[in-house]
């Protein structure tokens, strides 16, 4: 087990300093996630344990290992515990030393594998944290609801589970809803922290440069932009037919930013379709900010989201935006349709008009850029912090 020290901060290249003995400073939050992929899950936890350290919290950010490129979001006072192991399962041991050693006083576990984790190692403990196990995304569409005898044994585990946290939430009212469902409890037993976004961090960011020609102000061609892993369930492959159906009515363009397994299928398709030079993949970018800001609309097209990270950050730059109707969060966030179009999951005929609607209409992107502004921050990261302490307050 390393832990990093708060002195060295410089991104990817901390240095982790090895430690056996436990720390003296009380230990107010430690927040467990899996690695520092850029995932939702990994981005909304970094966030929170960032601003709870501005609040006088003395905040450990346990990971099961400590890659990825949001190492380097994390802010110098937060201690990062690395487990270093690569899963969960694997976990159990070094994370009930972890709490022996370290006794924090609330311990909050993200995303189901972590959370059966965290209650059996808290169970073999004698000075128990208060665990608060969140959700953090719609457990009907789990990856493992295909897989009949694997999803029935993870209910099982759950429902057995999840009755021995103090506080169990989830990232969206329809997240809680299916949590609710699946573990027998009732729904209002749920408490509901939505993500939240940093909207004056990421209206300073947006300010940097943009090289990308198709985004310079002499260029007349229209720019829509998604950002995600290229990964199935975010439905890329549905954005790409409903762009081919919208480019034989209206000249645009595509940027698809993010990395994933699915990257080599979706420029095949791209090259399939004739649209090779009207679509892009850039890849992972660390600050897509400007891309997103300077975009004409932002798509969101994924097959099931939690609470979409992508969606609220577009909406505080000011983007139009159009989202399929998935479960569970864009309904939510949107207002039922009311600050950006909302398309049924897969519909690529209903995405390419929305799309069509919002490079034609400029009055519309007008009123939607305001509207997704002034929606922004209802989910800004003071508000959800405050949310997540009162929270924890209501339920002691």
């Amino acid at each position: 087990m390393h832990y990093r020290s708060d002195s060295d901060i410089n991104g990817l290249e901390r240095d982790m300093v090895e430690s056996q003995h436990s720390i003296a400073q009380k230990i107010d939050f430690s927040l467990f996630i899996p690695s520092f992929r850029s995932g939702g899950t990994e981005h909304s936890v970094i966030r929170l344990a960032n601003w709870l350290a501005t609040k006088d919290y003395v905040v450990h950010l346990v990971v099961l290992n400590a890659n990825g490129p949001l190492f380097k979001k994390v802010g110098g006072n937060v201690q990062v515990i690395n487990l270093e192991v690569s899963r969960a399962a694997y976990s159990f041991f070094s994370l009930i030393h972890y709490l022996v050693q370290n006794q924090p006083s609330v311990l909050v576990s993200n995303m189901v594998h972590l959370n059966l984790i965290s209650v059996l190692a808290c169970r073999f403990i004698r000075k128990k944290p208060r665990l608060c196990l969140l959700e953090r995304c719609d457990i009907s569409v789990h990856p493992l609801s295909d897989r009949k005898w694997k999803h029935v044994l993870l209910v099982l585990l759950m429902r057995w589970l999840y009755e021995k946290a103090d506080v169990l939430g989830a990232v969206s009212e329809g997240a809680a809803s299916s949590l609710a469902e699946t573990i027998g409890k009732a729904p209002d037993s749920i408490i509901v922290l939505p993500n939240s976004v940093d909207v004056q961090s990421i209206e300073r960011a947006s300010r940097s440069k943009v090289e990308h020609v198709w985004l310079s102000k002499a260029n007349p061609i229209p720019v829509i932009v998604s950002v995600g892993r290229l990964v199935p369930i975010k439905g890329f492959d549905d954005l790409i037919n409903a762009f081919s159906l919208l480019v034989k009515e209206v000249r645009a363009r595509l940027l698809i930013l993010g990395e994933g397994p699915d990257r080599a299928r979706l420029e095949k398709m791209c090259k399939d379709l004739g649209l090779e030079n009207a679509v892009e993949f850039p890849g992972y970018v660390e600050n897509p900010f400007p891309i997103v800001r300077m975009a004409d609309v932002f798509v969101l097209s994924s097959h099931s989201e939690g609470h979409p990270n992508a969606l609220l950050e577009a909406l505080a730059l000011g983007v139009p935006t159009v989202a399929t109707d998935c479960p569970s969060g864009p309904r939510e966030i949107l207002l039922d349709g009311e600050i950006g179009f909302l398309t049924p999951v897969k519909d690529v005929e209903a995405m390419a008009d929305a799309m069509r609607k919002s490079l034609e209409n400029r009055g519309l992107r007008r009123v939607l850029r305001e509207k997704g502004k002034q929606r922004a921050r209802d989910f800004n990261i003071d508000r959800i912090g405050q949310t997540f302490l009162a929270q924890l307050d209501g339920d002691a």
